[in-house]
């Protein structure tokens, strides 16, 4: 619960009509800290097919820290095939409030900050 978890792994590829659910669950400590970034990208090379449900649910000794969940590909709620975006980056950071990052930045009522970055390739 109190330390230091960065976790950076490499970018999940959905490949063909693959559907992929990720679910990512911490508790931090008073004195927890986290960077955890997540790339996934839907098909490989001009591929469109594929489904991915990320979701990550955080806590801090305090309670509620973030609930987030986000869908890329077929079937998801902004599934379009003209435009929709085929590949997303999320970064959480505790107890950082901000930090330089590509997308949108947004700062933590309960501490912390969260980026998402979503786009046709990564």
């Amino acid at each position: 619960m109190d330390g230091l978890l960065d976790l950076d792994p490499q970018p999940t590829i959905v490949a063909g009509a693959a559907r992929h659910v990720t679910s990512t669950r911490l508790t931090l400590g008073d004195q927890g800290r986290v960077r955890v970034r997540e790339r996934v990208q839907i098909g490989r090379s001009n591929e469109r097919q594929g489904f991915w449900s990320g979701s990550v649910h955080a806590d801090t000794d305090g309670g509620p820290l973030l609930r987030h969940r986000v869908e890329l590909g077929a079937g998801s709620v902004t599934d379009d095939e003209l435009g929709a975006p085929r590949a997303c980056v999320s970064e959480l950071r505790y107890p950082e409030a901000t930090f330089e990052a590509k997308g949108t930045t947004l700062e933590l009522a309960a501490g912390g900050c969260l980026a998402t970055w979503q786009g046709g390739r990564l």
